[in-house]
């Protein structure tokens, strides 16, 4: 009875013509199917293919003021979604959000729950399934707010090696071109030092097959225009191009602009074509090969001020879709511009710089944000040929990523990665390590100290002594490092 009052009230709720009634009845429902009081906060919303992604990514104050989320799909891609609402929920932190239930068409009026996603603390997904009488497909997720509360705990107290932590999967580059494949645009995000640029550029390998650096556009072009080069570009394996926005970037150099023309006599003007034309003018003579535009830094620019009337253009529901740009076209080219499916924008985003705008709801819709966070996989992996300098640096990683709880502004594993470390004696390895601590990650946190955030204390026990390497004097934290760096035949 109560499968059917909920499958009833999602259906009216489902209808294009339905209002508040319809909506009031279906909340109703899933408090008692979830076991919830009547005072528990829940929200619904309908997903449509255009627009889903905006209806996932709702705002913090709907997601602090409700416990459930439910979602009635109308996408025809349940799977997509349920990917979607797992990102929701981990790892971002500011979820607000403990469960989201995905319910799907399966008949004409009939509905069934295709997925629940949760914190792996909830019962709701339990709940449901004992109700309804079925086996429910409930994934569930660790909560970061846990995760980041339990690290900062432990940051208080710690005084010898920490035990490892639990195995994150390390996003690759290959995983990173499955994902532009379905999405057209990707967002790297992650706090400083976790490789995103690196891996960017990885991207750019993999879909060349190898090193992508003599495909990299400038180098095709070697000075000349797109025009001149066809055959070089529609021979390559990919075309790819790197770009860096600042505050100082904007419409004019990314779309198209107003330039002074050398060759004429006096004062004159005339357009130019920024970097998105001409990728969208190389893509289209490749007939579907990839072709690459990596945005660096995306969000220290005014992205949506740089995007102007593109952001219609980029979107993958609109690719191929022409849209009237704001100055009329240089000579031999268009007024409109048209972004083909073969062209893959990559982005990444350093989510520790609070110094500027997070990009709006707008452009992160166009957008798939996969998160990047500091990782001691990656330190055991590159140390694998020294178990000491493995242990040491995973444990100088633990110690300073448990000393801040905002998962955004831990420090990355590239900060204690020491390139061609092999070739290095001990000592001058750690003289290297020790030089990022004093020189890199202390000014980091002193940084994070001056905007009011709290500080958790790094304790490193040397003998029978305790050093806090964020708070103690330079000189004073070199010394200890360079004993303790040493390898334990000398130093224990």
């Amino acid at each position: 009875m109560q499968r059917d009052a909920f499958w009833a009230a999602a259906n009216g709720y489902a209808e294009p013509s339905s209002g508040g009634d319809s909506k009031a009845s279906l909340l109703q429902v899933v408090k008692t199917l979830g076991g919830l009081p009547s005072s528990a906060h829940v929200y619904v919303a309908k997903l449509t293919a255009a627009g889903f992604n905006n209806q996932i990514w709702q705002g913090k104050s709907i997601s602090q003021d409700n416990e459930i989320l439910v979602f009635i799909d109308q996408t025809s891609n349940p799977n997509l979604v349920h990917q979607a609402v797992r990102s929701r929920l981990n790892p971002r932190i500011d979820s607000g959000f403990e469960c989201i239930v995905i319910g799907e068409s399966r008949a004409e009026d009939d509905w069934d729950v295709h997925s629940v996603v949760e914190f792996d603390h909830s019962q709701i997904g339990a709940n449901l399934s004992a109700i309804l009488g079925s086996a429910l497909n409930v994934e569930q997720v660790p909560d970061p707010a846990v995760a980041a509360a339990s690290l900062a705990a432990a940051a208080q107290a710690v005084a010898e090696p920490l035990p490892p932590p639990i195995a994150e999967s390390d996003l690759t580059a290959a995983e990173v071109v499955e994902h532009l494949y379905e999405a057209k645009n990707v967002v790297l995000e992650g706090p400083p030092g976790t490789g995103k640029t690196r891996l960017a550029q990885q991207v750019a390998d993999v879909l060349g097959g190898g090193d992508a650096t003599p495909f990299r556009l400038e180098t095709l072009l070697d000075g000349c225009g797109v025009g001149d080069r066809i055959e070089e570009l529609r021979a390559a394996p990919v075309v790819w191009e790197i770009i860096q926005l600042h505050p100082g970037f904007g419409y004019d150099e990314f779309v198209r602009g107003l330039r002074t023309n050398p060759e004429a006599e006096g004062f004159d003007l005339q357009t130019v074509d920024g970097i998105l034309p001409q990728m969208a003018q190389v893509a289209s003579l490749r007939k579907g090969k990839p072709t690459l535009l990596i945005i660096d830094e995306i969000n220290r620019g005014n992205l949506s001020a740089i995007l102007g009337e593109t952001i219609f253009a980029i979107d993958p529901a609109h690719r191929g879709r022409e849209v009237r740009l704001q100055y009329e076209a240089p000579p031999g080219g268009k007024d409109t511009l048209s972004v083909p499916e073969n062209l893959y924008l990559l982005a990444t985003m350093n989510s520790a710089d609070r110094s500027i705008a997070m990009l709006d709801f707008a452009v992160r819709r166009r957008f798939r944000f996969l998160r990047l966070p500091p990782s001691v996989n990656a330190l055991a992996a590159f140390y694998s040929a020294s178990a000491h300098r493995a242990q040491r640096v995973s444990l100088l990683f633990q110690l300073f990523t448990a000393a801040v709880a905002d998962r955004d502004l831990q420090p990355g594993h590239s900060y204690f990665i020491v390139r061609n470390h092999s070739a290095l004696t001990d000592d001058e390895w750690a003289q290297q390590i020790t030089a990022r601590v004093v020189h890199d990650i202390r000014p980091l946190f002193d940084e994070y100290r001056e905007e009011g955030m709290q500080i958790m204390q790094s304790r490193l026990t040397i003998g029978e002594e305790a050093i806090d390497l964020l708070a103690a004097p330079a000189e004073a934290v070199r010394t200890a490092m360079l004993t303790w760096l040493k390898p334990f035949t000398e130093s224990q």
